[in-house]
């Protein structure tokens, strides 16, 4: 019974990760036909193209400002060792 379950959720998986690209291919290439029809000039078409990219670096700079800051210890030279007990009971 574990196994059937593994695999229809494996297959479950497989097909929405697949109605997932179609969808995106279709979106894209809607994309594509929609940019190809309005008839940018270079300049237009580079804002196009630059405005992501510039909001995507903004991004970035925001989720790293807002990150917390790892504290780093300072290195330790050496081991730290852990007392042990001596051997036969502290016996000599």
């Amino acid at each position: 019974m574990e196994i059937a379950n593994v695999v229809e959720r494996s297959v479950k998986f497989l097909v929405k990760v697949y109605l997932f690209l179609v969808a995106l291919c279709i979106a894209l290439n809607l994309v594509r036909c929609w940019i190809a029809s309005v008839h940018l000039s270079i300049v237009n078409e580079v804002e196009l193209l630059g405005a992501p990219m510039a909001a995507s670096l903004f991004a970035y700079l925001v989720w790293n400002y807002r990150r917390p800051k790892v504290v780093h210890k300072p290195a330790r030279h050496g081991a730290e060792r852990t007392p042990l007990m001596p051997r036969d009971g502290g016996q000599a």
